[in-house]
């Protein structure tokens, strides 16, 4: 298991397919993750890309009004959640999130503070920050 921190640079959104085939890889068998930053930083696009990375054949979009969605891939399903309408804990149990993020084959949240301490215990916290130009960001793991 990969315990140390792992940060890449993109100068623009042209570097992100790479950078999510080498998050896939950094992360091994861990295939639940967390996404925090601010509104447009890059969270679904990243996420868009580590679903073509994993062979899927729908391309992933925002599930903001629908909570979830889940995409058939080769290796398994994956799970993108978007927990950004989610006021609490309780809503996000009442919604079954928890089963969600536990089932087989990877489970990608965006927004998830409402629910981390649902999270299995060596989840990948990652972390998008756009720099000052605006197109560039910063993408911390761990």
């Amino acid at each position: 298991m990969n315990v140390a921190e792992k940060v890449w640079t993109a100068a623009d959104e042209n570097e992100l397919p790479r950078i999510a085939a080498e998050l896939l890889e950094w992360a091994g068998e861990r295939r639940k993750m967390a996404f925090f930053g601010q509104m447009g930083a890059g969270k679904t696009t990243l996420i868009r890309h580590l679903c073509e990375n994993l062979g899927c054949t729908e391309t992933a979009s925002s599930p903001t009004f629908a909570l979830v969605q889940t995409y058939p891939c080769p290796g398994g399903k994956v799970s993108h959640l978007d927990l950004y309408r989610l006021r609490d804990a309780r809503e996000a149990f009442e919604a079954g999130i928890a089963e969600i993020i536990w089932e087989e084959g990877h489970s990608f949240v965006e927004w998830p503070e409402t629910v981390l301490e649902w999270m299995p215990p060596d989840f990948v916290s990652v972390r998008i920050e756009t720099m000052e130009n605006g197109s560039a960001r910063t993408i911390t793991a761990g």
